[in-house]
Formats: C-alpha cells, sequence, structure tokens
C-alpha cells in the first residue's frame, strides 16, 4: 500500500479527472465527452486516466457517483441549520426545490447518464437504484424540516424537478422562466398539503 502522500495525490488525480470530465459533459455533452479530452482538461496523461477508469463507461459511473454524492450533501445542508436550530426551514427547503427546478445542467447532465446506463445492465440497476434514493432523500429533507412527505408527493415533485430541468435544457432559460414559476407554486402549495409532524 502507498504512503498517506501518494494516496492524497492519488484521491487528487482521481478527483481532478472526475471535475474534467463534470465540466466537459456539461460544456459539450457526455455524447461528445472522450478519455482523450477529459484527460487534457484534467492536466493528466491518460495512461493517468485509464489507471483510475479503464472504459469510458467506468469514468461515467465516477461522474454518476460525484454527482450523486453531491446531490445528497446539498440536500443535507438545507436541512442541517434546521436541525441545529440555526433558522433553517420548510421555506429554505422551497428555496432550494426552486434552484433545483432551474438547475438544467444537472438535468441535462442526469437525461445523458440514463442514456449511458440504457447500455450497461449493472449501470442501469445503480441508475435505478439512485432514483429511488432521490425519492427517499426528498422525504428525509421535508421529515427533517417538521413535514412528513408522502411517497407519492415525493415521487411527484422528483419528477417534477427532473422534467423542469429537462425542459430547461430544451428549450432554454427565456422559453421556461414563467411556466416553470407557475409550474413550481402550483407544486408547492400542493405539497403545502402534506401533514406535519405530530
Amino acid at each position: 500500500m502507498g504512503s498517506v502522500s501518494s494516496l492524497g495525490h492519488s484521491a487528487g488525480v482521481r478527483e481532478r479527472i472526475i471535475c474534467a470530465a463534470l465540466e466537459l459533459a456539461r460544456t459539450v455533452g457526455l455524447e461528445s465527452m472522450s478519455q482523450a479530452k477529459v484527460a487534457a482538461q484534467a492536466g493528466v496523461r491518460q495512461s493517468h486516466l485509464t489507471y483510475y477508469f479503464p472504459t469510458r463507461l467506468d469514468l461515467i459511473k465516477g461522474m454518476h457517483e460525484a454527482i450523486r454524492a453531491q446531490l445528497i450533501v446539498e440536500g443535507r445542508d438545507v436541512v442541517s441549520a434546521h436541525v441545529k436550530g440555526q433558522g433553517a426551514s420548510l421555506e429554505s427547503l422551497k428555496s432550494y426545490i426552486r434552484l433545483e427546478a432551474t438547475n438544467h445542467h444537472r438535468a441535462r447532465m442526469l437525461l445523458s447518464l440514463a442514456l449511458a446506463a440504457s447500455q450497461d445492465e449493472t449501470f442501469n440497476a445503480q441508475m435505478r437504484q439512485f432514483d429511488l434514493e432521490l425519492v427517499e432523500h426528498l422525504r428525509f429533507m421535508f421529515r427533517e424540516v417538521g413535514v412528513e412527505l408522502p411517497a407519492g408527493y415525493a415521487e411527484l415533485l422528483h419528477v417534477y424537478l427532473f422534467g423542469s430541468g429537462a425542459r430547461r435544457a430544451l428549450l432554454g432559460d427565456d422559453h421556461v422562466n414563467d411556466c416553470t414559476e407557475d409550474g413550481l407554486e402550483l407544486m408547492l402549495a400542493l405539497l403545502q398539503r402534506a401533514s406535519p409532524h405530530d
């Protein structure tokens, strides 16, 4: 096993590769992203990239894990202030949802990952599990601010967030701003019908 410094260096190279891949996928699309382009963007030799991610699919799976971790951390950050008594509330959660509904970069990435997953049975199973985790994570976030969100409501919100972001990616911000805001207000009104904790 390597020394602590070499392990830290390994983690840094792997992270740089993932960050470069995510940036390239955001700017040129996952379908146009190659390992050579990612290596150049990360400032590493392609042999370093293939050491960590032997195939393009391995790299895509690494990107998926990074996105998954980011979503979980962001959601936990929103509710952690409430748990610590620092004032986060249902309103801060609504603000987070409003932000996610307009995140067309993330929606584009998730759509690209879903398409890539359709080519690999194992990755497809991971993406299906990820979808279920996102629904449960929404329920957790609402529960932490005192609202018991029924599973059907959480699924509806999840579909809305994903669909809204995908629409934005397809049509552009100028074409969907008003529709997204109106739809979001209707969605939030529906969510307010969820019963608070006793």
